[in-house]
Formats: structure tokens, C-alpha cells, sequence
């Protein structure tokens, strides 16, 4: 039986190096090692996704809540776990969140599927210049699972995005108090 659709969110999430961060709010999390060919990767509090289109800019991004496994098949699938029950999609060194917050439910060990489309970079040998072909549509599907998350390390490259991301919040927070 197909789970249930709770609730998304959504937004445009800018791609850098060829991927972009699903994380959990708090607390900031070691990203995993980026994704290579299965186009996710994962650790506690953090999923990367792997762009498919080497030209990709952007990526269109809904991130969706369910009660269980929906139907239908996804580009790959993987176990997480998030120590907060709220997560965004964002660049890897990005100030602020793409997309809204994600309402998940409670904390905890949740299976997460890829379906994407749009990436293609025949388009872009055409039209190198327009940008439509530059943007992926990604939908990422979250249900609760009794699975055990594989714990992967952390790439040092990306604690280095992580830190420039924590200067640039704490920068804008400064200047504006008022900012998420």
C-alpha cells in the first residue's frame, strides 16, 4: 500500500560544483562525501545530491513528507538520519536556505528518493547560452523507516563550504536581525 502525502516545500537552490545540501536545521551537520553516480549520498543530518547535467545551475526542488514509501520508482534512494525534525535544500555555500522548511514530523531515521528530470546538456551544446537548459527539477521523497543509516565520513572540501556558509549567516544576522 502507497504511503500517504503529508506536506513540501519548494524553492530554487543554487548548484554548486555539480551539488547541492538537504540538511537538517540544527545541528549543522559534517556533510557526507558528494554523491558521485547514484546521485545521492548521506550522513547524520545531511543528504547531497548530485547533479545530473554537468552545466546544471539550478535545481527546481521540492522536498516531500510522507507516511510511508510512495509508489513508483525514483533515480536512487537512501537512509537518514536527522536529528531535527525540519529540513531546507540549499548550495553548498549558500547564506540562506532555497527552499522553504520542510516539516518532516519528529526527528528520526527516514528513507529518502530522487526523481528529477530536465538536466541535458545536448540542449545546452545547442543553446550554450540559454539558461532554461542550466535548471534540474528534483523532487525528494521522505518517509519514516525503522532502517539503519550507514554513517558515511565527512569530506573535508565540504567542511570548508560548511564553515564559509556559517560566516556568511552569522555576517547576515549581524546586519540584519531580523534574518531566519
Amino acid at each position: 500500500m502507497s504511503g500517504r502525502f503529508l506536506r513540501s516545500a519548494h524553492g530554487l537552490v543554487d548548484v554548486e560544483y555539480g551539488h547541492f545540501l538537504v540538511e537538517s536545521r540544527l545541528p549543522l551537520p559534517a556533510a557526507p562525501v558528494p554523491a558521485q553516480d547514484v546521485g545521492l549520498s548521506v550522513s547524520r543530518g545531511a543528504v547531497v545530491v548530485a547533479a545530473e547535467g554537468t552545466v546544471t545551475r539550478y535545481a527546481l526542488v521540492q522536498l516531500e513528507a510522507w507516511s510511508a514509501a510512495p509508489d513508483g520508482d525514483g533515480v536512487a534512494e537512501q537512509v537518514v538520519c536527522f536529528p531535527d525534525a525540519f529540513v531546507r535544500a540549499l548550495g553548498l555555500s549558500a547564506e540562506r536556505p532555497g527552499t522553504a522548511e520542510l516539516d518532516l514530523g519528529a526527528p528520526g531515521t527516514y528513507r529518502v528518493r530522487l526523481h528529477r528530470w530536465g538536466a541535458d546538456d545536448r540542449r545546452h551544446e545547442e543553446f550554450p547560452h540559454a539558461a532554461i537548459h542550466r535548471v534540474e527539477h528534483v523532487v525528494l521523497r521522505f518517509w519514516p523507516t525503522d532502517e539503519e543509516a550507514e554513517e558515511v565520513p565527512a569530506d573535508p572540501f565540504f567542511r570548508y563550504q560548511a564553515a564559509i556558509r556559517e560566516w556568511a549567516w552569522e555576517f547576515t544576522r549581524r546586519a540584519d536581525p531580523e534574518s531566519p
